[in-house]
């Protein structure tokens, strides 16, 4: 039986950003709230760490599959998977309007600068939620 070999998860700088947002919004608000919404972020990564390709296409954020998402209710995580990585793009709040959403811009430019300054691997969140 073959080995699963696991996945880099790494976060890019707009991930980081829009989780940082997020955390500076619900934790003065819920810590609780804030610490479950880490747990069950943290776990999602842990799966796309296994299982890569287990998100869903989006098209309409691409139309060839490059970037998908998995849900952690109410946000979507957007992320790609290659070579072994699966880059987070954006924590995205579903209830947010659909039009102000860019994946390509936070993708582009961000791929540039993971290169150069080693991206996030843990997103800023961990198990206690802080970050």
């Amino acid at each position: 039986m073959a080995t699963r070999r696991e996945s880099t998860v790494v976060w890019a700088p707009s991930a980081d950003r829009d989780l940082g947002r997020i955390q500076g919004f619900l934790q003065p608000r819920s810590p609780a709230a804030f610490r479950g919404l880490a747990r069950r972020l943290l776990a999602a990564t842990n799966r796309l760490a296994l299982f890569p390709e287990s998100g869903l296409a989006d098209p309409a954020v691409s139309t060839d599959g490059r970037y998908r998402y998995v849900v952690v209710s109410p946000y979507r995580l957007y992320y790609s998977a290659e070579e072994g990585t699966a880059r987070i793009l954006r924590v995205w709040d579903s209830r947010r309007s659909p039009e102000e959403f860019r994946v390509g811009d936070a993708a582009e430019g961000d791929e540039q600068a993971t290169a150069e300054s080693g991206a996030s691997t843990r997103g800023g969140i961990d198990q206690g939620g802080s970050g």
